[in-house]
């Protein structure tokens, strides 16, 4: 099941599929350029891929498969149902469209990296046993990327390799954490939308090209789907931190995104007027959002100590500068800028 889950049987299916039909798609196209490979050599390249994989499943695990032959798998196993891989094709694709951070290959920095990523899976299994549940269903590969730069981690998804993460490395066990569940929340999101659509705008341009509604998470318009995944999927991720703070208020990590989620997922509500848009299952859906963020709130109380903390964002913010003042100041002045360049669009 892991490999018929995986990301790489998924790009074959598309590669073989448009190859068959002489159809290329967006993917095939940018993929034989990316290769620098002929369309003959992907056609052989292709039916050794599904033989050797044939083989494999008589024999030795299709993880095993991906790992140079000198290493044990395990070393690279997260735990039965996912693992990272930094050696599969498709997942080392960086053409525009992909995720183009580069891939970790470091095997002393992937060792260690394994094992704060099991750990961060302890978490989320402690703090939501059906998060986990769901991240056992949707992820079979976790990309370990180098984010370029210092204190910023930033992750992705692609509809092409669909059971893949893409995730910054960090050795914060809380940061690991939440980029797993920011993006396992995406791809929740998108099953959910497949099945029920969220928006009543059926139209894909309006839902995705129509780069005009704010986002406390980034510095220029984004889309209407943008910024419902990004509310989506920050929910959970301020509701793992003030799980951990409350377990320990110590920490200073999940005390800062704690904060820094709360006030931007405040910001973003009040300064998307996106209810008139929702399907009937997708205002369901952001009531018990709204409900999570009241929630969230009034978790402040009891936590008095924490207003001063400065903000901590794992975004990064190309334009804005990010001022070392309280969160609640930072995420209001963010859409103050944000107003102040983008007048047209308030």
């Amino acid at each position: 099941m892991r490999f018929l889950d995986s990301s790489s049987l998924s790009a074959w299916l598309d590669l073989t599929t448009s190859l068959l039909t002489n159809r290329p798609t967006w993917y095939s196209e940018h993929y034989s350029v990316w290769r620098e490979i002929s369309r003959e050599q992907l056609i052989t390249e292709q039916i050794k891929y599904i033989e050797s994989k044939a083989d494999l499943l008589s024999s030795v695990s299709d993880f095993q498969a991906k790992c140079p032959t000198n290493l044990e798998p395990s070393q690279f196993e997260i735990n039965a149902d996912i693992g990272i891989d930094v050696w599969s094709k498709p997942l080392l694709a960086n053409f525009v469209g992909m995720e183009t951070m580069q891939r970790i290959t470091d095997i002393p920095k992937l060792s260690s990296y394994a094992i704060l990523l099991r750990v961060a899976f302890a978490h989320i299994k402690t703090y939501n046993s059906k998060i986990n549940d769901e991240l056992n269903i949707l992820v079979r590969e976790v990309v370990p990327c180098c984010p370029g730069i210092p204190n910023i981690y930033p992750s992705g998804t692609s509809v092409f390799t669909p059971s893949a993460v893409f995730i910054a490395y960090t050795e914060d066990v809380d940061i690991a954490a939440e980029l797993l569940i920011h993006e396992s929340g995406h791809l929740k999101l998108r099953v959910l939308d497949a099945e029920t659509p969220i928006l009543s705008v059926t139209d894909q341009k309006e839902q995705w090209s129509s780069h005009k509604w704010y986002s406390p998470w980034r510095d220029d318009p984004r889309s209407l789907m943008g910024v419902v995944h990004s509310i989506f999927v920050f929910i959970e991720v301020a509701n793992y931190h003030l799980y951990r703070v409350k377990l320990d208020i110590n920490n200073h990590t999940s005390h800062r995104r704690l904060l820094t989620l709360i006030y931007q997922l405040l910001e973003a509500r009040k300064n998307n007027p996106i209810d008139s848009l929702l399907s009937e299952q997708g205002y369901m859906l952001f009531r018990e959002i709204d409900d999570s963020l009241e929630i969230l709130v009034s978790a402040l109380k009891e936590l008095p100590q924490l207003k001063s903390v400065e903000p901590l964002h794992v975004e990064r913010h190309k334009l804005w500068k990010t001022p070392t003042v309280s969160c609640k100041q930072a995420a209001e002045q963010h859409f103050a800028w944000y107003s102040e360049n983008y007048a047209d669009l308030i």
